[in-house]
């Protein structure tokens, strides 16, 4: 059935659940406004730069160690409403309830309608991502623009429209721009292309356009970084990002130590970034096991409990001279901490067993969810992981989860045991460490 033909039975519902999305989040929106930190403070700043016409910049200096996309959406909001912080939190509330129904547009194009509005009302309801639309982070933007994306892809008029492949294509490049690792994100887009078509010819076709639009997007920035540092690069910031999870001091988090610092002594963002990088590869050489290690503890890092969040939004100044961010989480309230993360835990679970077990059902749009979501953990365990850098594939581990439930009931599930041992051990490993951390937190003095 399609959406069109019973309009009166389907607009009401979804148009609960999306007003629900906007509720919740202009409520966060407006009721949190936690302090700026870390990342978040560079972001405001550049913003604040653009509208003042000082481009990208800090301090006067001009800098490509921050990519530009999510600085422009802050000085858009900032010069139409008066540098507002509350106006960008609304703007960011928006963006996540338009999510919401984006996901819902997804679901029903290529599933069910059951699985769409269970897919769209667990998202509108689910705080993990809601809570972020008072963070001045990238994760919300981006994770409206990555499905929007995902609806374009799969429509059905993609193929013989070239206006839709450029959007398309410019859409992808917008999300280089702000997350300069997801320039691949393109590249899993055509893998799957190449997997749904068997044609390599026929894959290359669709995609020049695509290119074409990607390529329109971020060549100015690559240009002006040519022009101003001679590197016509993404961003300075990668080989930085690259040796923060490969140094005899890495965690496979975010561990940047000050005493002794190496980088500390290179002047220039791309020299600094390309000595950070070799120092990287030669750690990796030298030290293989405990790059196989470290490869754990960033999948581990990827979908720990987001204590960062919790950090801004319970904030207490008190917390700066602390010595330890161990110390920190355990003035959380143990209720809080462990309520937020069962519900996220469970649709990382419940996602999981979407990838594993249903992945092997009739629609190939799962795969296209599996590609991109095995993709982006790729990503971190290459660089470095946090909590927060899961937030744009939340909503497909939702989209699989809500799948799976609809593939259980219909008994197309493909359950075989190498499958099932591949859950049991991605399962125990996450569970594991999330009782290892909340202990260690929690029970251990």
């Amino acid at each position: 059935m399609d959406i069109t033909e019973n309009k009166r039975d389907l607009i009401p519902p979804i148009s609960i659940i999306v007003l629900l999305a906007v509720g919740i989040r202009l409520a966060i929106a407006l009721l949190f406004t936690p302090p700026l930190l870390s990342d978040e403070i560079d972001y405001v700043t550049l913003g604040k730069s653009i509208v003042e016409g000082t481009g990208m910049s800090i301090s006067g200096m001009p800098t490509a160690s921050r990519a530009p996309a999510y600085p422009a959406f802050i000085a858009l909001i900032f010069s139409l409403f008066d540098h507002s912080m509350t106006a960008f939190r609304i703007f960011q509330a928006v963006a996540d309830s338009i999510t919401c129904y984006l996901i819902f547009v997804f679901c029903r194009r290529i599933f069910s309608l059951h699985t769409a509005f269970t897919a769209s009302a667990v998202y509108a309801l689910f705080p993990g991502n809601a809570f972020y639309v008072s963070i001045f982070m990238t994760e919300i933007v981006f994770t409206t623009l990555l499905m929007t994306a995902l609806v374009l892809v799969t429509s059905r008029t993609l193929y013989s429209s070239i206006a839709l492949r450029s959007i398309l294509g410019g859409i992808l490049g917008v999300l280089a721009l702000m997350k300069p690792s997801a320039a691949v994100i393109i590249l899993f887009f055509f893998i799957w292309e190449w997997y749904r078509s068997q044609s390599i010819r026929q894959t290359l076709k669709h995609y020049l356009i695509i290119a074409a639009g990607f390529a329109v997007i971020v060549s100015p920035w690559m240009i002006r970084n040519g022009i101003l540092f001679d590197h016509f690069s993404l961003t300075s910031n990668g080989g930085v990002n690259f040796w923060i999870g490969h140094n005899d001091q890495a965690t496979g988090s975010f561990r940047y130590y000050a005493e002794n610092n190496p980088l500390e002594n290179i002047s220039g963002e791309f020299e600094r970034s390309q000595f950070a990088l070799n120092e990287g590869l030669n750690f990796i050489i030298a030290h293989p096991l405990r790059e196989l290690q470290l490869i754990v503890l960033k999948f581990v890092h990827l979908f720990e409990p987001d204590f960062a969040l919790m950090q801004s939004l319970l904030y207490r100044p008190e917390w700066g001279t602390y010595s330890r961010a161990l110390l920190i989480y355990q003035e959380f309230p143990p209720l809080i901490s462990l309520s937020l993360h069962a519900l996220s835990a469970g649709i990382i679970i419940t996602g999981l067993w979407g990838m594993i077990f249903a992945g092997g059902s009739l629609n190939r749009n799962l795969t296209l969810l599996s590609i991109i979501i095995i993709g982006w953990t790729g990503i971190h365990v290459i660089f470095f992981s946090v909590a927060r850098f899961r937030i744009p594939i939340m909503p497909l581990l939702i989209i699989m989860g809500s799948y799976s439930f609809e593939a259980w009931r219909s008994k197309t599930l493909t359950i075989t045991p190498l499958r099932r041992y591949l859950f049991i051990f991605f399962s125990l490993l996450l569970a594991g460490s999330w009782l290892a951390i909340f202990g260690l937190i929690y029970l251990v003095q």
